[in-house]
């Protein structure tokens, strides 16, 4: 068996390799991508590794003293070996890549295999999901408890080690948080799939990002949090449908305007549009004027369109269209005196 321990042992390959100039700078260029912290980062700080400083190794000196540090820590075998194969896998050429030899020479359990691929990966960028794989990402959450690791069929990208039955968590929150900024379309599926503890500012980005894709279900997510959170979770929800791409604002604001919200939302839905932050988004007053008009608030809807300019609503090909103060006159006609009298529908 390889002694994982001897330096010329694990890098019998090339013991004097150092790491090739663009290496070492797409790993700190990938490093402030990550917000200062690769994955391995995480990992060495988790085990109270104190390595990085020298990682990436900008020469063979600075190798030799990564393996050294791993070597003399106080951790079981299993742990330095996974750091000695993300090592080597940062070492892999186009023909011959030495973490396999490692993997298969000190007999690296295989979830300790398939983590750490995944975690270098997610390092590299390469998040996508193999179409491959005998299972979607989407349907992992059913199989999770049964299905049997398989690491010869997920080796090609981030989220078929990561996500992958079988395999406990890792660095979830952080994952989510790199998938919401690099790769957002995976970010739903992944925490369906690993469903990661959400606070903080992840919370939040995680609820944007869900906005664009389902305001209604955004909302419902929403509404399991305390009664603080909820609401500011409710603004998050608002600014990212009114900040979105104008091709699927117009769907996304209707199904904000059907919210089913109780008394205390509908109040700070119209705080936040009418007299807080919100009140600078694109058609945030035209947004609660809509919806006054479809909860049948006719003076109320009236009053808010007050402040609405008589702009163009929709535009037809003769350059002839309907403007809001067509749309408020003629609703002011309709209800005539009733108006005044305070009628509501």
């Amino acid at each position: 068996m390889l002694d994982f321990n001897n330096y010329d042992e694990v890098f019998s390959f090339n013991p004097d390799y150092t790491y090739p100039r663009e290496k070492y700078g797409s790993i700190l260029h990938r490093r402030r991508q990550l917000e200062g912290k690769l994955f391995i980062d995480r990992l060495f700080d988790t085990l109270q590794l104190d390595v990085l400083r020298f990682y990436p190794p900008q020469t063979n000196h600075n190798l030799r003293e990564i393996h050294t540090a791993i070597a003399n820590a106080p951790l079981a075998a299993h742990y330095k070996q996974s750091l000695l194969f993300y090592i080597l896998k940062d070492c892999a050429s186009k023909s011959n890549d030495p973490s396999e030899d490692f993997y298969r020479a000190v007999f690296l359990p295989e979830q300790f295999y398939i983590v750490l691929s995944g975690l270098w990966l997610m390092d590299n960028f390469q998040f996508t999901v193999s179409e491959t794989l005998p299972w979607g990402i989407l349907e992992l959450n059913s199989a999770r408890d049964n299905a049997s690791i398989q690491p010869t069929n997920a080796r090609q990208n981030a989220l078929n080690h990561l996500a992958t039955p079988a395999v406990p968590s890792t660095f979830s929150p952080e994952i989510l948080s790199a998938l919401l900024s690099h790769e957002p379309s995976l970010a739903l599926p992944y925490y369906h799939t690993m469903t990661p503890s959400l606070s903080g500012d992840l919370l939040y980005s995680f609820v944007a990002h869900l906005s664009k894709i389902s305001p209604a279900r955004a909302f419902s997510f929403a509404r399991q949090h305390p009664p603080t959170t909820h609401r500011e979770l409710l603004k998050t929800i608002l600014s990212s449908v009114l900040t979105h791409s104008r091709k699927d604002r117009p769907d996304n604001g209707i199904e904000v305007v059907e919210f089913p919200m109780n008394e205390d939302e509908e109040k700070w839905f119209e705080d936040y549009l009418l007299h807080g932050e919100g009140r600078q988004l694109v058609g945030a007053t035209e947004t609660v004027y809509m919806r006054k008009l479809a909860l049948g608030k006719i003076t109320d809807a009236i009053e808010v369109g007050k402040e609405l300019p008589d702009q163009k609503l929709a535009q037809r090909g003769n350059g002839e269209g309907v403007s809001w103060g067509d749309l408020k006159a003629g609703l002011k006609a309709g209800i005539g005196q009733r108006g005044e009298q305070g009628f509501a529908l």
